[in-house]
Formats: structure tokens, C-alpha cells, sequence
């Protein structure tokens, strides 16, 4: 067996295929269980909770093999959390979190690392998209960036995304 086949085994032993429905919630603050999960198909959003409740959507994840990890301090991130925007697909490494996969198999914690930069890359376009374009021009950009999945996502959550009224969103096709 070769040095990648053992790495492939071994974090296999720690793998189950889940299946979350539409509205699930992947993880909420105060998530205990050490995980990492990897998304294979479907839609999931990354948020925080505003103090008045309202939901401010970070990023849509949809492309498989993205790596989602529950853990704060990796993202920096106060009180994210996670839900199913679709029906999806998810392999999940229960009892194996990032930081032991940080320690264990460095080799991986690399690919998880290069993953989590577009996440970066992404919350710093949107901010720059919220703050210095039109709504118009906010929402061209939506379609430049999330195209693919644009009509999997409901109007009201693309509104609450792009920081405009959903009825703005409606007379615009």
C-alpha cells in the first residue's frame, strides 16, 4: 500500500455518506462534535444571525469536494452557521476535526486550507459588492458569480444575499 492509499484508508475509517433536506441545519454555534464535512452534491449557505434575527448569508456553497468545516476560529468568524439551501449530499468525518486533521495528515490539512481561501476570497468580493455597487449592479454580479445555481435559490434568499428588497429582486426577470 502506498503512503496515499494508507492516508485514503485511514480517513475513510472516520467517513459516512449523510444526506440533509432542504432547510437542515449542517451546524449551529455551540456545535460540540468535532467534524469535517465534504459537500458532494446540492446547495448549502453559510451565515450569521444579526442581533434582530435576521439572516446575513456569507456564501452559497455548491461545487463538490468543497470542504465545510464547523469550526470559528478557522474562518474567523463568530457564530456561523450552516444549512442545507437544497437537498444535498455531504461525506462526513466524525470524530476528526480539523485541527487533529491538521496534526494527523498534514497532506490533507493542506487541501483543506487551499479550499477555505476562496471562502475568504468570496466574503471579502461580497463586502466589496455591498458596499461600492448598485443594487442592479449587485445583482449582475450574483449572476456572474452563483450563474450554476441561481435558479435553485429562492428569490427571497438572493435578496437577503444581495442586501435589497425581495420585491426589487422580482421585476428584475
Amino acid at each position: 500500500m502506498t503512503d496515499d492509499e494508507e492516508l485514503i484508508s485511514e480517513v475513510a475509517s472516520h467517513c459516512s455518506i449523510v444526506t440533509k433536506k432542504k432547510g437542515e441545519k449542517i451546524w449551529a454555534p455551540g456545535t460540540r462534535e468535532d467534524s469535517t464535512s465534504v459537500l458532494l452534491d446540492g446547495v448549502v449557505k453559510t451565515y450569521i444571525l444579526s442581533p434582530d434575527g435576521t439572516e446575513n448569508t456569507l456564501t452559497f456553497w455548491f461545487k463538490p469536494g468543497t470542504f465545510i468545516c464547523p469550526t470559528k476560529e478557522m474562518i474567523n468568524i463568530p457564530e456561523i452557521w450552516c444549512a442545507a439551501l437544497t437537498d444535498c449530499t455531504l461525506i462526513e468525518m466524525i470524530g476528526t476535526s480539523v485541527y487533529k486533521l491538521a496534526e494527523d495528515y498534514p497532506e490533507l490539512w493542506k487541501e483543506i486550507m487551499c479550499g477555505t481561501l476562496p471562502f475568504a476570497i468570496r466574503i471579502l468580493d461580497k463586502v466589496r459588492a455591498g458596499y461600492t455597487l448598485t443594487s442592479k449592479e449587485r445583482y449582475l454580479w450574483f449572476l456572474e458569480k452563483y450563474g450554476p445555481i441561481a435558479d435553485k435559490i429562492p428569490n427571497a434568499e438572493i435578496a437577503l444575499f444581495l442586501g435589497i428588497h425581495p420585491q426589487s429582486l422580482s421585476h428584475r426577470g
